[in-house]
């Protein structure tokens, strides 16, 4: 990977505390959590016959880029808005499942707003078909 990492004070905050560092922590979660996050997608998509998930890509719509973005109003408080933004895409980051964020138009203000779709494991190739399908109708 190229560039600089990300200068978000969420982000830092993450890494400074040392969770990211501590091997434990993460061996616990790859042999053990993430296997039954796994387990409960695979079972939710047999169980309920799906093919994707749909959901928006973030909570609230995205912000001006020279506004304050280190902390966003969410419903009357005031919060950081790394963990707001980015609460959408952990669930199926953490799972390892496939997932693929499509334009979906704008706000009234003509800001960005995006779709989500998640599929299940080693479902890549129909994932991006229905996100086809999907961003055509959309965008109709």
């Amino acid at each position: 990977m190229t560039g600089k990492p990300s200068a978000s004070p969420d982000v830092k905050k993450v890494f400074d505390s040392g969770v990211v560092s501590k091997k434990s922590t993460y061996e616990d979660a790859l042999s053990k959590e993430r296997p039954a996050l796994q387990e409960k997608y695979r079972a939710h998509f047999e169980n309920h016959k799906l093919d994707a998930l749909l959901f928006p890509t973030t909570p609230v719509a995205a912000r001006p880029i020279l506004e304050n973005n280190e902390t966003i109003d969410a419903d009357g408080t005031l919060v950081p808005s790394f963990p707001v933004y980015t609460q959408n895409m952990n669930p199926g980051s953490y799972a390892g499942v496939p997932g693929v964020s499509i334009p979906a138009g704008e706000t009234t203000e003509g800001l960005p707003v995006g779709m989500h779709l998640e599929g299940s494991k080693g479902s890549v190739k129909k994932l991006l078909k229905i996100a086809q399908i999907v961003h055509r109708l959309i965008m109709e």
